[in-house]
């Protein structure tokens, strides 16, 4: 009976220390909303699902509307404002990336939506019903779509002697061209981390941070914006080498001719802001982003194991912690130290670890195989 009492004790120990810990972490995730919201150019009142933000001038009003299952047909309609906003925000994307890497880019799942079927519409329609990722819209004061986020909490794989731990997954954020520079994009952050936090409180997960893909040109954004970071390690001869963000092969993104060029960083913002992390905890968070893209292939499994093996191989040049980097600090680096940045990771491969090189040629043949 002793032993029994001794590990009840124990458990109660650690329930306590992880309710602490879950708790400790809303906490920070609510400051960091404060913050956004004290920074911002906007007032703002709630109803239900829509925030009316404006400025007290009264010169620019907007509604930011979470969207939430109303319904097959409302479910319907809001899949096809969803999914023509960024039909019409992909033309934009092309001529920006295609501008930045000097070569034709193709962004191909959007498709045509000016000829689109309500069965093209099914899959985001599933999600508004299923409810399980977050949209939010910004509308103008004709009802127009200006501005979309697309966020998710998804759990990462479970240690044990830890909490379950989740992270905020930022698939896609757009604003229209001509909707820039007005604040809209810290509306957008706001209204995501509320309903992350919200999620995180109900099923009692820790929130370790906030993770994305995104390009060079996107960094300054979301660095001011979000707070993110590009990941980093130091390699044997004192070098910043970044890690590569590789998607799982698919038909989502395709450089016209090079898919070894590394183009997309994962891009971090940490709990209580921390600046470094494990690489077991790298691994489990972008782990997390593997398991969002929910694909049920067992060629596309067998590849996300295959990226999961490439970062372990990798990682074995170091026995530190990563660390994160704003566009400032990594300049400020690279007064003392070479810099490697993920579209010349192939080089670096050739020079310091052939062994993790061979992997990364098979990647890139497998990813030329799945692109049209």
């Amino acid at each position: 009976m002793e032993g029994i009492d001794n590990k009840n004790r124990e458990n109660a120990n650690l329930s306590e220390t992880f309710r602490v810990e879950i708790q400790k972490s809303h906490r920070w995730l609510a400051e960091v909303i404060n913050q956004q919201e004290t920074e911002s150019v906007f007032s703002r009142e709630s109803e239900g699902n829509l925030t009316h933000i404006y400025k007290e001038d009264g010169e620019e009003r907007f509604i930011v509307e979470r969207i939430i299952d109303q319904g097959k047909e409302k479910n319907l309609e809001q899949a096809r404002k969803i999914d023509n906003f960024f039909a019409t925000m992909v033309s934009e994307w092309e001529k920006t990336f295609s501008s930045e890497e000097g070569q034709e880019v193709k962004l191909l799942p959007q498709g045509n939506m000016e000829q689109a079927s309500d069965d093209d519409h099914s899959e985001t329609q599933e999600e508004i019903e299923e409810g399980k990722v977050d949209y939010h819209l910004i509308l103008n004061a004709s009802g127009e779509v200006i501005s979309i986020s697309y966020t998710e909490l998804v759990d990462m794989e479970i240690v044990p002697g830890k909490p379950t731990e989740s992270v905020i997954v930022v698939w896609e954020i757009g604003v229209a061209q001509t909707y820039r520079f007005k604040g809209l994009d810290r509306e957008l952050q706001i209204a995501s981390l509320k309903s992350a936090l919200g999620r995180a409180e109900t099923t009692q997960r820790k929130i370790f941070g906030t993770v994305t893909e995104a390009i060079k040109l996107q960094e300054s954004f979301f660095n001011n914006a979000y707070g993110l970071r590009r990941v980093y390690f130091t390699d044997a001869e004192g070098n910043y080498v970044e890690l590569p963000c590789l998607s799982p092969p698919s038909t989502e993104e395709v450089l016209a001719d090079d898919p070894k060029k590394a183009r997309w960083r994962w891009m971090m913002r940490l709990n209580e802001d921390k600046t470094n992390i494990s690489q077991e905890d790298f691994i489990r968070v972008i782990g997390s982003l593997y398991k969002g893209y929910e694909i049920d292939d067992e060629t596309y499994k067998s590849a996300i194991e295959k990226l999961k093996m490439f970062f372990q191989s990798i990682l074995r040049k170091t026995d530190k912690d990563l660390f994160l980097l704003t566009k400032r600090e990594r300049v400020r680096a690279s007064k003392n130290a070479s810099v490697c940045e993920s579209e010349d990771i192939g080089e670096w491969l050739q020079k310091n670890d052939r062994t993790t090189e061979k992997l990364w040629q098979e990647i890139c043949e497998e990813a030329r195989g799945f692109h049209p």
